[in-house]
């Protein structure tokens, strides 16, 4: 916090909010652990964020008018080593509107 990292800023969470209106930001991703995912989330929504992806495999309870998408990096690795080793077998695209 308060640093440059590769050219960016590294704000502290508690400038969020201002900086989410200056930039008109809506989308965040958090890569929380998991005991921390609701804290986090709770933030992020008080700040005007609309749309999360979240990396901790715990669901997080939103308003309504919040979107998030979960992913699980375990089971997506295990997936993609799966395709893989089934003689490069061409593993089905996901589209974002899939749930």
């Amino acid at each position: 916090i308060g640093t440059v990292f590769e050219g960016y800023y590294i704000h502290s969470m508690d400038e969020l909010a201002e900086k989410v209106a200056e930039n008109g930001l809506t989308v965040a991703i958090t890569t929380v652990p998991s005991h921390h995912s609701q804290e986090a989330v709770d933030v992020i929504v008080e700040s005007g964020i609309t749309a999360i992806l979240n990396f901790a495999p715990d669901r997080v309870t939103v308003p309504d008018e919040v979107n998030v998408r979960y992913i699980d990096l375990t089971t997506e690795l295990l997936t993609l080593i799966f395709f893989d080793n089934q003689n490069h077998y061409k593993m089905p695209a996901v589209h974002f509107n899939e749930q």
